[in-house]
């Protein structure tokens, strides 16, 4: 039996309790591209095939150069969750695909996992409460850790260009340092890896750089006018081990740049 089996397997007996719909959606996106990645690559180096694409999402667009040019080889680093954070507005979605792109990593969008109440509460421009977070941030961690268990016996696949790392990408406000543990697994049961290393990129910006990029954001159902409790309830993560700090005026590109020069020999 091939690990593909194994894993799908290992992560459907869990799926009931732990790990949602939404969550093996994720997982099953993620193992076929990994699936389709990893028959193109033999078929090129033993002559049977053109040499294929770079891995990634097929709906993404293609990483500019510069961004590519920023990666490491796979083999330099361990397995990790990254979490992108932030308030709403500060591109955490934007970054967290660029960078997954650039590390060959699976995206994980946490306001995806959401439940229908919560999005119907911020639609409502109804702030939500610990109660309501709680369990979506416990959701997160659990499909975060499945996705990366799901990459176990992944070794000899490696992308066209050489460059992977193992782990996964996360982005989710974790607005307060109690949100921020949850995300690195204390006190969540998971299928496994309890101590996968878990590092966080803080996404800063001034509160009206923030407003005027929120204001001009089409169909999210975080509201502008929640910017101000977000702010309220934010507690820096600067000072935590762990952490990059990038800000919002800078590029995609720069941002990446320094999350890959810092995070690169992480493991």
């Amino acid at each position: 039996m091939d690990w593909l089996t194994v894993t799908a397997a290992r992560v459907h007996s869990y799926s009931s309790s732990l790990v949602s719909d939404n969550a093996i959606r994720i997982i099953h996106d993620h193992r076929h591209i990994m699936a389709s990645s990893s028959t193109a690559t033999e078929k090129a180096r033993n002559g049977r095939g053109p040499t294929p694409p770079t891995l990634r999402n097929p709906n993404d667009a293609p990483p500019s150069p510069s961004l590519r040019a920023t990666s490491i080889n796979r083999d330099a680093t361990g397995a990790r969750i990254i979490v992108v954070m932030g308030v709403s507005g500060t591109g955490k979605s934007t970054l967290g695909r660029a960078l997954a792109r650039a590390t060959h990593m699976p995206f994980i969008d946490g306001d995806d996992l959401h439940p229908a109440t919560n999005v119907a509460k911020m639609t409502r421009g109804e702030p939500l409460e610990d109660e309501d977070r709680l369990p979506w941030l416990e959701t997160i961690r659990r499909t975060a850790v499945a996705c990366v268990l799901d990459q176990v016996g992944e070794e000899a696949v490696e992308a066209a260009d050489g460059v992977r790392w193992l782990g996964v990408i996360v982005a989710c406000s974790s607005l307060k340092k109690t949100y921020r543990a949850v995300l690195r697994g204390e006190g969540v049961q998971t299928l496994s890896l309890q101590s996968l290393p878990t590092y966080v990129v803080y996404l800063k910006g001034e509160r009206d750089v923030l407003l005027a990029r929120m204001v001009h954001r089409q169909g999210h159902f975080m509201k502008a006018d929640m910017l101000a409790s977000q702010l309220d309830t934010l507690e820096s993560p600067e000072g935590e081990p762990g952490v990059v700090t990038v800000t919002v005026d800078m590029s995609t590109e720069e941002q990446v740049q320094r999350v890959v020069q810092v995070l690169g020999g992480s493991s």
